[in-house]
């Protein structure tokens, strides 16, 4: 597929899902506190700031520690410039990663991840899960950086697993590229589909 100047823009990721990529691993608080975006310091934040716009869904990854969690983390940031926030349940012991359905819009100077106060001694990343189209839109397709499997999702929570090859684009209108695909990929859209 030609993929003309000006027409398409594109974006690569080594992986789709990074469990470090927002905040890399720091110790859990004993008190309640908010991580702010400029709190944030894995790979991730210096993408989204450099290419100017992608959506993605949150994880938070949390070692074990019995007793620890169970109070929601809440994270917060906009979609399309309206507010929107998520609860992840955390299990009470940690040892988990828990991801969020709800896409953020990044960059974004608002967004932030509140935790509640723990017992500490334990400690947690944020994450960052699927790659979103813009609101209302699709990618115009993507390229697998290495052969494998890519699980796309369609409106309406379908979701197709596509065997791809480096030698071809695929020419896949999804919404979502999910974070269980194994392979990194380059994804197109039109300049002109509004980000959201």
């Amino acid at each position: 597929m030609d993929r003309p100047a000006g027409y398409v823009r594109t974006l690569s990721f080594n992986a789709v899902a990074d469990d470090d990529g927002l905040k890399t691993s720091f110790t859990d608080p004993t008190k309640a506190t908010s991580y702010s975006w400029t709190d944030m310091n894995g790979a991730f934040k210096t993408v989204a700031e450099g290419f100017g716009g992608s959506a993605r869904t949150v994880s938070v990854t949390t070692t074990s520690k019995t007793g620890n969690y169970g109070t929601p983390i809440v994270v917060r940031g906009k979609r399309n410039n309206r507010v929107v926030q998520e609860s992840l349940a955390i299990p009470a012991n940690g040892g988990t990663t828990v991801s969020g359905s709800q896409p953020f819009d990044f960059p974004d100077p608002d967004f932030a991840v509140d935790v509640p106060a723990g017992s500490g001694g334990g400690s947690m990343t944020f994450g960052v899960q699927d790659i979103v189209a813009p609101e209302g839109g699709s990618f115009a397709g993507f390229r697998a950086l290495s052969s494998g499997n890519v699980v796309v999702g369609y409106q309406g929570d379908y979701t197709d697993t596509i065997a791809a090859l480096t030698t071809r684009d695929e020419l896949v209108r999804a919404n979502r590229i999910k974070a269980s695909t194994a392979v990194g990929v380059v994804l197109f859209w039109d300049i002109y589909t509004r980000r959201g």
